[in-house]
């Protein structure tokens, strides 16, 4: 798939000029973050942020994080390639420009896939306009499909996405339930998850 996105300028400009809509990470502040703070403070923001530009404001592409360390440093501008990019294909640029600099979680990937259209197609055509395998494909819609209770553990941390993969093995909602239900009262190993979801497989 080739996709229309010139590149205009490299520019510093305002942090406020800067809108933020297409959530593809969620807002996780940790040692990451803190490392990346203090890179930019000792050293400068080392590669722009990508955005494109509308109405005369700018939209963020890529370098979330980027853009949050800089205004927790309380910096009034950031440095950005400006590429213009159509709106119907901001959300496919964004997901590749993330997974080339660094991996999403992959309850992240999943749900920038169902944003972009991928799983409304074939896994063969999805992987193919995505740059992802079928398995990736595969994998983003068993997680998508699990209940948004199990989801919302997964982004605050209350489990972690090896064992929500375990338990989109199973295909019944209550099974799920259960399963993640037992998991964050035990805190068993994964060993232990797997035999677990096997078992229940069974049943």
């Amino acid at each position: 798939m080739f996709i229309m996105a010139s590149v205009e300028a490299l520019l510093d400009i305002p942090l406020d000029r800067i809108d933020d809509d297409l959530p593809l990470r969620h807002r996780r502040r940790g040692p990451g973050m803190e490392a990346l703070m203090r890179s930019i403070e000792r050293y400068g923001l080392l590669t722009p942020v990508l955005v494109s530009p509308r109405e005369g404001r700018y939209r963020l592409i890529s370098g979330r994080r980027r853009l949050e360390a800089c205004r927790c440093l309380g910096h009034t501008q950031i440095a950005v390639i400006v590429r213009r990019i159509p709106d119907d294909q901001a959300l496919e640029v964004a997901l590749q420009e993330n997974l080339h600099q660094s991996p999403l979680m992959a309850l992240e990937e999943a749900d920038a896939l169902r944003r972009a259209g991928g799983f409304a197609m074939p896994a063969s055509e999805a992987a193919e306009h995505f740059a992802l395998s079928e398995e990736e494909i595969a994998l983003g819609r068993r997680l998508h499909r699990l209940p948004a209770s199990i989801q919302e553990a997964v982004w605050t941390g209350q489990i972690d996405e090896r064992r929500a993969l375990a338990i989109s093995r199973l295909t019944r909602e209550v099974d799920q339930i259960r399963a993640f239900r037992r998991i964050r009262e035990e805190n068993p190993p994964l060993t232990l998850v797997e035999e677990m979801i096997d078992e229940m497989k069974r049943e």
